[in-house]
């Protein structure tokens, strides 16, 4: 919601110091009532989801041009091409031959045409084992053994189904009962929630190997977080991922303690080193806190108890004090471990992802968005937005190119074109402010230049967090600890199937059966980061 106000062009000659300090002033006004009333509309919004009713529309531009332009050139590069069969690398299950009803005499057989019929076959298969009964000359009773893959009584197939409904398709618990009742199967929503949530063990180990192995062979991580509820409480899930795996968990705080946490895995210790003192000296800790420390290096912690007693032991209690030495001492921990030690962390600007230990990068399109927010109240200050726009993202096409062809010369001009769009100072004072607030994160949006493998956007983590809002918004939160872990984990190892082209469908039923003949996914990492792919 854009305000309507709008300043009148004043002639030059009758702009004086004055004048410009009442317009300054008047721009910084509005530009506060542009974001209060932004505000405003969201919070009314809300309200009106609360309510059970709908928020106002977001009506975007039509693209119908757009749209007939790119289908006008895609149609003329298929033009001349030789049109693929859909059905080429069907799997053919049946096959029925036709012949013609009347065939004149003297006609001859050519062979056949094919003609393909997809369908699918939906019905319950239920299954009876007789099991022999047989009673020992000791008067013992023996049974015959049902198949490994046996395990209750439903079948792979049935759980394999319902996991992929609930967990890949987002269907409810309670459409699924239904459907489940309307074909025959005789199931209770308890059994549901079992087959859902319980005897999971299998798909969580494989999903802490995704991160494990994600953290020793990437050059960098793109990482973002999103709301999550659970137990009727509002909390967070944190994304980490590249090409090569997504990695989900819900956790009560998004602080940079429980970044930090994620990050060590399946580790428990603290450890006091150089690089956690380094860190601790870095945030600014007190000298006399310092000095009790550094009795301390070399120390190894085994879990949090005995790290908050030591803390306790040494006199630092201040919950400030104790948040920036627990922060050092998890950071000596991850570095401690496998970690690839120059991995960049590619983030959106949230404060809880700058670790100053590990190398930290910065989306360009988020800080792209902090220029757009301004909103102009005449010309000539849309001529400055404009134009700065202009700049950021001809700069933003030269670091692109950068990353292709890494160059010397091309790097000083592309920090020297950095300095000379965010050093500048215009008359709009609003813009200034934004300029300097992107200028002080120039070591991370230009660390490019030093590390061209990383990306300029943080696009990768925003894709992959999608699925977890989708799954909210139909499902809501959770209610045990096991819904929310299973959520988590069959969240991870989707994305992560999609991303190596495997079939989510296939590799439930693989694991529930027991075949694993498709390898575990963090094998198939290893071997794409090998290849380079």
């Amino acid at each position: 919601m854009e305000s309507r106000i709008s300043i009148p062009e004043i002639p030059e000659q009758d702009k004086n110091p004055t004048v410009e300090a009442l317009l300054d002033i008047v721009s910084q006004c509005i530009d506060e009532i542009n974001r209060q009333s932004q505000q405003i509309r969201q919070l009314k919004d809300e309200i009106a989801k609360l309510k059970g009713g709908n928020p106002k529309p977001k009506i975007s531009a039509s693209k119908m041009d757009s749209d007939l332009t790119k289908r006008t050139k895609s149609e003329k590069k298929k033009r001349g091409k030789k049109k693929k069969k859909k059905t080429k690398k069907l799997k053919i299950n049946r096959t029925i031959k036709i012949q013609p009803s009347d065939v004149p005499e003297g006609s001859k057989f050519l062979g056949y045409k094919d003609y393909i019929v997809q369908d699918i076959i939906f019905s319950p298969d239920i299954i009876r084992y007789r099991r022999g009964k047989w009673k020992t000359p000791e008067g013992n009773y023996i049974f015959g053994q049902l198949p490994n893959q046996i395990q209750g009584h439903y079948g792979v197939g049935l759980k394999q189904f319902i996991l992929y409904l609930n967990y890949d398709l987002n269907v409810p618990q309670t459409l699924i009962y239904n459907s489940l009742r309307e074909i025959g199967i005789e199931i209770s929503t308890g059994e549901i929630n079992n087959i859902l949530i319980n005897d999971k063990e299998l798909f969580h180990t494989e999903k802490e190997l995704l991160l494990e192995t994600g953290l020793k062979i990437s050059p960098y991580v793109n990482v973002d977080d999103t709301g999550a509820r659970h137990a009727g409480k509002n909390g967070y899930c944190t994304h980490i991922g590249n090409e090569f795996f997504a990695y989900f968990k819900s956790t009560s705080s998004k602080s940079r303690i429980n970044f930090l946490e994620l990050l060590r895995g399946k580790y428990c210790d603290y450890v006091m080193d150089i690089d956690a003192m380094n860190y601790i000296e870095a945030r600014g800790l007190a000298e006399s806190k310092l000095e009790r420390l550094k009795g301390a290096t070399g120390r190894k912690f085994t879990n949090k108890d005995e790290w908050e007693f030591f803390l306790k032991m040494i006199g630092i209690r201040n919950e400030k004090h104790v948040r920036i030495v627990t922060e050092g001492a998890l950071i000596g921990s991850i570095l401690s471990h496998d970690i690839n030690k120059d991995i960049v962390i590619v983030s959106d600007d949230a404060g809880q992802f700058e670790v100053f230990a590990l190398l930290h990068a910065l989306c360009w399109i988020h800080a792209e968005r902090k220029i757009n927010e301004i909103i102009p109240i005449n010309d000539y200050q849309s001529k400055i937005i404009k134009d700065i726009r202009d700049k950021f993202w001809k700069l933003y096409a030269g670091l692109k190119e950068y990353k292709k062809f890494p160059d010397e010369i091309e790097k000083i001009k592309l920090a020297e074109i950095f300095e000379e769009i965010f050093c500048a100072e215009t008359e709009f004072e609003v813009i200034n402010r934004v300029l300097k607030r992107i200028y002080r994160n120039k070591k991370e949006l230009l660390l490019v230049l030093e590390r061209p493998d990383i990306p300029l956007h943080n696009n990768a983590s925003e894709n992959d967090i999608r699925i977890f809002v989708t799954k909210r918004k139909v499902h809501g939160g959770t209610r045990s600890e096991d819904g929310k872990r299973c959520r988590d984990t069959f969240m991870s190892l989707k994305k992560r199937c999609r991303k190596l082209g495997i079939s989510f469908y296939d590799y439930l039923h693989d694991r529930l059966s027991g075949m694993n003949s498709i390898p575990q996914l963090h094998e198939i990492m290893k071997n794409k980061a090998f290849e380079g792919t």
